[in-house]
């Protein structure tokens, strides 16, 4: 009897998970009637009571292909509302643990940005400014101080972030060449030697976007391609025009991720498959593509076979309007 705790509805990035795991997806549906018509694999959806959001149990039918009474549906609906108690439950404990970790990284984030780190941004700030009245080549003085200024951006914007993860994100949307943006970052990145870069960009239409927020969201995909391949493997940047926008693609050889993974934790604050990892990185990448009204998603064929991440942000409104004609 194949069962399903459907949670896409309920808010808070949910997803599905499927018991036992060769079980079926069930299929998104806006409100499921009870007894179910023409789903393969289950018979029954039951509606589990939420405070926010909806979510479903999917039920599949007997083994001897018999059709569930009504008493027992009585009784799995008992059972349904002590799930969804149940669950309630651990998912306000979780969010305590969760506010408890969060105001532990926002004191040492403050103690950071009080002290050593914040003086060393001051220096190197310092250092870039006084470095455009020296007598250096042009060229050399040009792209060590463009160098310095993008780390000490993205360190001052790496701070702000840790202060707060759930902080408000407001991105200045400009049209956007982010082929170019993307082909930029993989240019100015060290990568391991191990690491063979293939970057397929095309000729893209420009896309709404800011700048900064976009690069570091690929430079997170880029730090945990590296990380996942243990600095060996081939990293795959790719992009295709899709439905009204632009869909980057970034696959990795490493070490993949499960299925479990990848609809319960991935992209939730706090959550990580590395050993030192803060499990911030990819929580605030889907939040900045979805303040850019795009999406980012994941796909991997299971642990130790690779993954691949995916981006889509729509096309610039002017652009788009023009297509339209």
């Amino acid at each position: 009897m194949a069962a399903a705790l459907d949670e896409r509805a309920a808010g808070g990035g949910g997803g599905v998970a499927v018991w036992p795991d060769e079980a079926p997806m069930p299929p998104v549906v806006e409100a499921p009637p009870l007894r179910l018509e023409d789903v393969d694999g289950y018979e029954l959806c039951l509606p589990l009571p939420r405070r926010q959001g909806r979510a479903w149990l999917w039920l599949g039918p007997h083994e001897d292909g018999q059709p569930t009474e009504d008493d027992e549906i009585e009784a799995l609906q008992d059972v349904a509302r002590f799930a969804a108690m149940s669950l309630e439950h651990a998912r306000l404990s979780r969010q305590l643990a969760d506010r408890a970790r969060l105001d532990s990284l926002s004191r040492v984030a403050g103690q950071l940005h009080s002290h050593d780190l914040k003086n060393r941004l001051n220096d190197l700030q310092f250092l870039a400014h006084n470095l455009e009245g020296h007598k250096l080549e042009a060229e050399d003085a040009a792209r060590l101080v463009d160098a310095i200024r993008k780390v000490t951006g993205r360190m001052q914007m790496l701070m702000q972030r840790l202060a707060d993860p759930r902080a408000p994100i407001h991105p200045d949307l400009r049209p956007l060449d982010a082929g170019e943006l993307v082909r930029r970052a993989v240019r100015a990145r060290l990568w391991p030697e191990g690491v063979r870069v293939r970057c397929e960009l095309p000729e893209l239409p420009p896309v709404a976007a800011d700048a900064d927020l976009l690069t570091g969201v690929f430079e997170t995909l880029f730090d945990n391609a590296v990380q996942a391949m243990q600095g060996q493997g081939e990293l795959r940047v790719s992009a295709v025009p899709a439905a009204g926008g632009v869909e980057f693609l970034v696959a990795d050889t490493g070490c993949g991720m499960s299925r479990e993974f990848m609809e319960q934790r991935l992209f939730r604050l706090f959550s990580t498959s590395k050993e030192h990892g803060l499990g911030i990185g990819l929580y605030l990448s889907r939040r900045i593509i979805g303040a850019h009204g795009g999406r980012i998603w994941a796909e991997s064929a299971g642990e130790g076979k690779g993954c691949t991440f995916h981006v889509w942000l729509p096309l610039w409104q002017a652009e788009a309007k023009e297509a339209e004609k």
